[in-house]
């Protein structure tokens, strides 16, 4: 009985803990995120985050293929940067996870809060590799953006694009977005933006 108690209370502290954690921070490791049989890309659902998502973002974002068109210094995320990431987003309007109808975990998308310089408002999206090239982000950026028109006084949305990641690049003129300028200081970044006129979900 008194090896219960301590059992739960250890579970408790362990997922009470505060995000902000030293660089000794650990992830529990998850099986391979694998995409689902009878896959239905216009049925996904973009949800709240939360801590118990940790894993699944940890596996994602520390990828290091991944890491090379979705980070500016091609580093995979830390188990610290995952927290830090979470710490901001829990509660948040503009960052969700991406999520099949049936619960499982496919990737995180978002977007910056409103500033008053609209050149700092920028969209991301990261998929893990087994959903790539499944129509995920697409569907998923059509649902992100109505969010983001709906809820910003802004006019304008930008996204920052590896010169390589072609396939990033047709989706975004697909949905319509147009090429600005190169990134300012990395030239294996291009801006591309996106006008509220020009969007249609």
């Amino acid at each position: 009985m008194i090896l219960a108690v301590l059992l739960v209370l250890v579970l408790i502290i362990v997922v009470l803990r505060p995000l902000h954690t030293s660089d000794t921070v650990q992830i529990i490791q998850i099986p391979q995120i694998r995409k689902i049989d009878n896959f239905n890309p216009t049925k996904i659902q973009l949800q709240p985050i939360t801590i118990s998502d940790a894993p699944y973002i940890y596996q994602i974002c520390g990828d290091v293929k991944n890491a090379k068109y979705y980070t500016i210094n091609h580093r995979p995320w830390t188990a610290e940067r995952v927290y830090d990431y979470i710490d901001s987003a829990v509660g948040k309007i503009n960052e969700r996870k991406i999520v099949s109808e049936f619960g499982d975990f496919i990737g995180i998308t978002g977007y910056n809060p409103d500033y008053i310089d609209t050149s700092k408002n920028f969209i991301h999206i990261i998929i893990a590799p087994a959903y790539h090239r499944s129509g995920v982000a697409t569907h998923a950026y059509s649902k992100l953006l109505k969010l983001y028109f709906e809820n910003s006084n802004n006019n304008i949305i930008y996204s920052r694009i590896h010169k390589d990641n072609i396939p990033s690049i047709k989706l975004h003129e697909k949905i319509g977005f147009e090429y600005k300028s190169a990134k300012q200081n990395n030239d294996d970044y291009r801006i591309y933006m996106l006008a509220r006129s020009s969007f249609s979900d």
